[in-house]
């Protein structure tokens, strides 16, 4: 929830199986369109790019989605002001609370024990106490209850035990299942953890980073200081920036500015039914295991810089995109 250098021992070991507690102010800078996990050149020329028929490990996708492994695996970058114009989608086309759930399950049994240090991961009365907890935080505040699952997927991985984290000079604390500010709330603060983590507390730790603490505001709060407030897609993505990093960009692209660049963007991914895995988002310098992007050397130009897997896929030149079918692609709006 707050805004400084933080997280990254967390974030190492969340990202060991499910990349989904990101660090914050990592500031790098990207002009991306969407990525494509395949070869076939994407039709439009809108912020994020819509892929025709791309083929994956799992055969061909539909028009629209990022091909990968599984359906809940596909990632779609999304880069501009959140507005449905820049290609971001919009609350209509989001999934439902529980395909997103669904999408989270495997992820809520095993988080813990990915955590730094592993803890004892969540029990099925504690993965409970979490979704009703949703639900009635949602229901009091009238935040939509796949905004708080997707935040709590973003911060924590949704582990109960996930540790307190504080500022390198020990002024901000953010803990639980949102990394709220300063909460009150918490089932490691870093000293003791409580096993099995209690239903009060885990009620608490919702309720810190939806309606806010006295520290610092929540979701519902930020939800309020979204500038765009007549389009629901576009001022949740809005929310999600503020919640990460306190401010937006003045230019209103949400991938600028401090902290996680990439986190507007995951959130309409899980939104969407993103299960968290095979992220392809360059902004923060964190991308896929397979492929790790950087920029070329010419303005303008991108390719590949394999961590593992095939060879660099995509090159952005003065004639456009080259692309070759069955690998990675990286594709840079224009």
């Amino acid at each position: 929830m707050t805004f400084f250098n933080k997280r990254s021992t967390l974030v190492a070991a969340l990202m060991a199986t499910s990349i989904a507690a990101l660090p914050r102010n990592f500031p790098r800078d990207g002009q991306l369109g969407a990525i494509v996990a395949s070869g076939t050149a994407p039709t439009g020329t809108g912020t994020a790019l819509t892929p025709t028929g791309t083929a994956s490990a799992s055969g061909t996708s539909p028009s629209g989605l990022v091909s990968s492994a599984t359906e809940s695996s596909q990632y779609t970058v999304y880069a501009g002001s959140g507005s449905a114009q820049d290609g971001w989608p919009t609350a209509s086309q989001w999934t439902s609370f529980d395909a997103m759930w669904s999408s989270a399950l495997n992820t809520l049994k095993t988080s813990c024990a990915n955590a730094d240090p592993p803890q004892p991961n969540n029990s099925q009365e504690e993965i409970q106490d979490l979704k009703d907890a949703i639900n009635s935080q949602a229901s009091a505040t009238k935040v939509d209850s796949r905004f708080i699952l997707a935040t709590v997927m973003q911060e924590s991985n949704g582990c109960v035990r996930v540790k307190t984290t504080v500022s390198p000079d020990g002024t901000v604390v953010n803990p639980g299942l949102m990394q709220d500010h300063a909460g009150d709330h918490t089932c490691n603060d870093g000293k003791t953890v409580q096993n099995p983590c209690p239903k009060d507390q885990i009620q608490g730790m919702i309720a810190d980073g939806v309606s806010g603490t006295s520290a610092g505001p929540g979701l519902s709060q930020l939800l309020g200081q979204a500038p765009d407030k007549g389009d629901q897609g576009q001022q949740t993505y809005e929310a999600a920036r503020l919640y990460n990093s306190g401010s937006i960009d003045p230019s209103g692209t949400l991938e600028k500015g401090v902290a996680t660049h990439c986190y507007s963007s995951d959130i309409a991914n899980r939104l969407m039914g993103w299960d968290g895995q095979n992220r392809l988002c360059p902004f923060d310098g964190q991308v896929s295991q397979k492929v790790k992007y950087r920029r070329a050397a010419e303005a303008g130009n991108w390719e590949s810089s394999p961590a593992q897997g095939p060879s660099p896929v995509v090159r952005r030149t003065s004639s456009g995109p080259e692309s070759f079918p069955g690998e990675y692609s990286l594709y840079r709006s224009t």
